[in-house]
């Protein structure tokens, strides 16, 4: 017996998603409302089938805020300097998937640590670098956006590896979707 969309009633595919309540909407749905693979967890997990009839900037507007208000937090509005900072928001909000709380607070000192006096993150998240495929990637980074640039870095085993972009001279950031198993 196959699983239905709670939406439209089709077939559930490879691409679900499972909303509120414990429905499950199908991948094309959930595409058509203007949500995907880089919305985060926590807010696919807040939407109801009413929020999927709205625009998708109303939708993700509302969810966010509704969801911020309920925390009490605005993301974007935060000026994290310390690592305890950063990995709580991550946590709080999702960015960073599959990750453990050990690596992540390593990822996150080595940005700590090179932020200048007058520097703060404003957005945070822990991510695959260099994505290839599923096995061809350069393993997690922690990325943080400051008021000044843009820092990655990773802690390794031995040794690490930290990258920074001035703002001003960041002038292409590229997404790139792939689709995976959902089940």
């Amino acid at each position: 017996m196959s699983k239905q969309c709670a939406k439209c009633g089709g077939k559930i595919g490879l691409t679900s998603y499972k909303i509120k309540d414990k429905q499950i909407v199908c991948g094309n749905c959930m595409k058509k409302a203007g949500y995907g693979m880089t919305t985060p967890y926590k807010i696919i997990r807040s939407l109801n089938l009413e929020d999927l009839d709205k625009g998708p900037s109303e939708k993700r507007k509302l969810n966010i805020s509704d969801y911020t208000t309920q925390n009490n937090h605005d993301i974007g509005n935060d000026r994290m300097r310390t690592t305890e900072e950063m990995v709580e928001f991550c946590l709080k909000y999702g960015y960073g998937k599959g990750m453990t709380k050990k690596w992540t607070t390593h990822h996150f000192n080595l940005i700590s640590d090179q932020l200048n006096s007058d520097e703060y993150v404003i957005f945070c998240f822990v991510g695959l670098h260099n994505y290839i495929s599923s096995t061809k990637h350069d393993n997690n980074y922690a990325y943080a956006l400051t008021n000044k640039r843009l820092i990655v870095a990773q802690q390794k085993m031995i040794g690490n590896n930290v990258q920074s972009i001035i703002l001003d001279n960041l002038n292409n950031i590229s997404k790139k979707e792939e689709y995976c198993w959902v089940h």
